[in-house]
């Protein structure tokens, strides 16, 4: 369960953060600027295509859906094709319901859960301690004006989950998110339709991450 949930936890995470690259200015991609732009980003609504590559399968899954976020650290990755389910973090739990079951993670009570969490929110925090901690980060310009942020664990328990990321764009547009997994099984998320500056009411809230009005 926890191998097929890293596909879902990274695209989640790695994709919310990837889109606040659109609010640069057109200067030279590097990593303390983007750092510096996840960390003002306050909510994100997008529309997604995931694409999983899995070697025990001759064709690929694609499915999509909707991804969202609201400080203070709350994801919500919901697919909609084509079977309906959703991974919900917050900052104590992950919530993992592909419509049948449903699975309660206290991040507490599992380091190895956290950890792996942990790391991917310090990027959309914009701690670059944290990050560098964790990961190996190198920025590669490749041809014309496009980029790659490239990530690989540095121990583990990441390490044991995740061999590398990919996150690749054009200028100041996030093209797609490539989670390698460490048994060769690959995904890839293509974003569009992004709003950086979304804004969530009480209400919408509480549908969608279960937060419930002071």
């Amino acid at each position: 369960m926890m191998r097929l949930s890293s596909f879902a936890i990274a695209a989640v995470l790695l994709s919310l953060a990837a889109s606040s690259i659109a609010q640069l200015t057109n200067a030279p991609i590097e990593l303390q600027t983007l750092l510096s732009a996840f960390a003002k980003m306050e909510g994100l609504e997008a529309k997604f295509v995931e694409e999983k590559r899995m070697q025990l399968l001759t064709a690929p899954l694609v499915s999509e859906g909707r991804l969202y976020f609201a400080r203070p650290g709350y994801l919500l990755r919901r697919i909609d094709a084509p079977q309906p389910s959703k991974v919900l973090i917050t900052p104590t739990t992950l919530i993992v319901d592909d419509g049948a079951t449903q699975q309660v993670i206290d991040l507490e009570a599992r380091q190895d859960v956290r950890s792996f969490v942990g790391s991917f929110v310090s990027l959309l925090a914009g701690d670059q301690d944290a990050l560098t901690a964790a990961y190996r980060i190198r920025i590669r310009k490749l041809e014309t004006r496009r980029w790659r942020m490239e990530l690989a664990p540095r121990a583990s328990p990441l390490s044991d989950i995740i061999s590398k990321v990919w996150v690749t764009g054009t200028g100041l547009s996030v093209a797609e998110i490539h989670v390698f997994d460490t048994n060769g099984d690959e995904a890839i998320t293509r974003m569009s339709d992004v709003n950086p500056n979304r804004r969530f009411d009480a209400s919408e809230r509480k549908a969608l991450f279960g937060i419930e009005a002071p």
